[in-house]
């Protein structure tokens, strides 16, 4: 009886240890997903930090992995545009961005008005086409390519020769 006692305190003790450790996580201002940003986000169903600055749909911390290295001196191709586009802009010299998507494209082209570092550039989707090729269309060395969009591997593959 003892024994049975034992397993149901520690099963509840276990119940509460959880929900403590889960209201602290949603809660408390200290946790790591208010720090970046992550409820704010989730609330307006836009990647955003915590200061409300659009940033890549990727990780936290390999936002915070780039965002470390990004500099006003560095060139970036980017395939597929998106709010990732408007945190490039702001951190480095030039972003050339690529997307086939013409209504998201309208949508990011109105986010961007008034910046004159990037360039938004438009290729239908077909695979192993001009999408995955337009990096060498530009004829342009870039420090950073930014793989997010569509026939990744091909992607891949063409931006080897234009870094």
């Amino acid at each position: 009886m003892k024994q049975a006692f034992r397993l149901i305190f520690e099963k509840l003790r276990f119940c509460y240890l959880v929900t403590i450790g889960a209201f602290k996580l949603l809660f408390y201002p200290d946790s790591y997903l208010h720090r970046v940003g992550f409820f704010y986000s989730v609330g307006q169903h836009k990647p955003l930090n915590l200061k409300r600055e659009p940033v890549p749909w990727m990780n936290y911390n390999a936002i915070s992995f780039l965002e470390t290295r990004l500099s006003k001196s560095i060139k970036i191709f980017e395939y597929g545009s998106g709010y990732s586009t408007v945190f490039y802009a702001d951190r480095a010299s030039q972003v050339t961005s690529l997307e086939y998507n013409k209504e998201w494209l309208n949508k990011i082209q109105e986010m961007l008005s008034g910046r004159d570092n990037v360039r938004l550039l438009y290729k239908p989707l077909e695979y192993d086409g001009e999408y995955c090729k337009a990096i060498l269309s530009t004829r342009e060395k870039f420090d950073l390519v930014i793989v997010d969009g569509r026939d990744r591997v091909r992607c891949i593959f063409n931006a080897v020769d234009a870094l």
